[in-house]
């Protein structure tokens, strides 16, 4: 994927991910949770370029209830909720969702480091 095209998908998604969370603004505000701030905005950009990068698409993105956002990936019977949140913390949970059941969860302190471990679950069998 050469640099125009990944430029492209990035504003693909950031225009879909601000549809939703112009959507779900009054349910957020409501529970008093707040909406991702720029800080975690700047750090999905960033997560987007790598993915994309990688060759990897994002099933899901979304402003996560833990205040931040969230970017869901999928293989197979697995998903990872991939977490960015507004404070700068990083973190993601593996889970079956068919058989309902956590695999996998850790914290980041980098974007490159998820993404490493993104990349392996993305080729996981």
């Amino acid at each position: 994927m050469n640099k125009s095209n990944i430029d492209e998908k990035i504003n693909f998604f950031l225009s879909k991910y601000k549809s939703i969370v112009e959507i779900d603004k009054d349910f957020y505000n409501q529970e008093n949770i707040a909406l991702p701030n720029k800080f975690a905005f700047n750090n999905l950009k960033k997560t987007l370029k790598y993915l994309l990068i990688n060759n990897i698409i994002p099933y899901k993105i979304s402003p996560s209830v833990e205040e931040g956002i969230c970017i869901v990936l999928k293989n197979k019977n697995k998903k990872l909720h991939f977490e960015i949140y507004n404070d700068g913390d990083m973190g993601y949970i593996i889970e079956d969702y068919i058989n309902k059941k956590i695999i996998s969860n850790k914290d980041f302190n980098s974007i490159k480091d998820a993404i490493h471990d993104i990349v392996k679950f993305k080729k996981m069998k």
